[in-house]
């Protein structure tokens, strides 16, 4: 079974997000390093606040790949794609022409950024 959970992108504060569960209504998310309740802070949901979700996959160096992940496709060694949904599926989109490529074989794709944090990356295929 696939493992369900999210990131989310602070649009006012500029910073990830990670480990997000909904518990009654509000979000919780560590601004520690370390995975233990006393570093967890109790926030309201907040419009101001982009949700990415987990594709369930990693990436060839280990890292988990996220909607909003910008990487490299070794079908499209040229380009950078992001990480979008679309029609039921998590795909590696290229930014350069209307591609779509795939994200189950690991060993091809390699996490280089997300959309939020390295906007930059996007702009060496213009």
């Amino acid at each position: 079974m696939r493992e369900i959970k999210f990131r989310a992108w602070d649009k006012i504060n500029k910073r990830m997000l990670f480990s997000l569960g909904d518990t009654e209504g509000t979000w919780w998310y560590p601004f520690g390093f370390e995975m233990n309740s006393k570093y967890f802070q109790k926030r309201s949901y907040s419009y101001n606040c982009i949700l990415m979700q987990y594709t369930g996959l990693k990436d060839k160096n280990g890292k988990e790949i996220y909607e909003g992940d910008i990487v490299r496709h070794k079908d499209a060694p040229l380009e950078i794609c992001t990480v979008i949904w679309d029609g039921g599926g998590f795909y590696a989109r290229s930014n350069i022409e209307d591609m779509f490529y795939s994200l189950t074989n690991k060993v091809l794709i390699e996490v280089i950024g997300n959309i939020y944090e390295n906007p930059e990356l996007l702009k060496e295929n213009e």
